[in-house]
């Protein structure tokens, strides 16, 4: 006699589905999860686990579903996850977790809602890339790729972290990408701006010249990226320039380089507020505050100054020859 037990068994693992709706690629309620989690249907999701169905059940490719709905950006279906106990930093084989699937896909809201749960922002996978890498450098510039990179550096990821192969950095991503709004979040929150990939020695002003973006190339200078380094083969961000016809740039670098390299700024006290605020100075006093352009002004004789709080004397920085 068959008992209750083997019935019910029996019916959560029938191949037909109990919901409604025939789920693609597989017959069990587990790849129904998994899908319906994908394609952001949230009342199939919760009527699956309420079934019973795994919270942590995963495809064929090892993927919870929790890491599909993030890939997707279905922040609904995600936060039913999370209440029914999803944990936010499994792994699938690669060694991704939820956090750096979003990332990869350039899914901001996903990112704040795995944050909001207690990701792990610096979490590394295989290669040791980290969300911040995989923001950056996973696809051509986006207004969805700007905001997930600064939903993560808004929560303190390693602005500097690179994957363990390459070492190539967010900044270098952003440069090769030509993602101008990316760069200049990287450089507004402190990376080291000539850093240097490892296959050719280049820096993130050598890509953006030869991309054409002047933008970034003038920003990359602004944080005190050096024009006369040189890659593996010698060259310049100059010579990159030349090699990407564009004319412009060229000339842009060529009167930046044939201005005098010394000098540094120094610091002092002011009540004047006729300049704009600085950036911190790095450790060799050699980066410019923001918003100040010194290919349009000599570096001589230029002062900026923060602005007057209530009358108090505030740092101020000047370029000293």
């Amino acid at each position: 006699m068959v008992s209750v037990l083997s019935i019910l068994v029996s019916v959560l693992l029938a191949p037909v589905p109990l919901l409604g709706r025939a789920p693609e690629g597989g017959g069990t309620l587990t790849s129904a999860l998994i899908k319906a989690a994908e394609r952001g249907e949230t009342a199939q999701v919760r009527r699956l686990l309420d079934h019973g169905v795994p919270v942590e059940a995963r495809d064929a490719e090892d993927f919870t579903a929790l890491q599909r709905a993030s890939q997707r950006g279905n922040v609904p279906v995600m936060r039913l996850l999370i209440t029914h106990h999803a944990r936010v930093d499994a792994r699938n084989p690669r060694r991704q977790t939820a956090l750096i699937v979003a990332a990869r896909a350039a899914q901001p809201g996903a990112i704040r809602v795995l944050l909001d749960a207690g990701a792990d922002v610096n979490a590394r996978e295989d290669n040791g890339a980290t969300a911040l890498v995989e923001a950056a450098g996973a696809g051509p510039a986006a207004p969805r790729r700007t905001a997930a990179v600064n939903e993560l550096l808004m929560r303190g990821t390693d602005v500097n972290a690179h994957d363990a192969i390459t070492r190539t950095t967010a900044l270098l991503w952003a440069a090769m990408w030509n993602n101008a709004d990316v760069l200049k979040l990287l450089l507004d929150h402190g990376a080291a701006v000539n850093v240097r990939s490892w296959m050719g020695g280049e820096t993130p002003l050598m890509f953006a010249a030869e991309n054409g973006s002047e933008k970034s190339v003038r920003r990359l200078l602004a944080h005190g990226a050096d024009p006369h380094l040189r890659d593996n083969d010698g060259r310049t961000a100059y010579d990159w320039a030349v090699q990407g016809r564009h004319p412009a740039i060229a000339r842009l670098l060529k009167q930046w380089t044939s201005r005098s390299r010394a000098g540094r700024w120094t610091a002092r006290t002011t009540t004047s507020a006729s300049c704009p605020s600085p950036t911190p100075l790095p450790g060799d006093g050699r980066r410019r505050p923001q918003r100040f352009d010194r290919s349009l002004h000599p570096p001589r004789h230029w002062e900026i100054r923060d602005e007057v709080a209530h009358g108090r004397q505030l740092p101020c920085w000047e370029w000293r020859s």
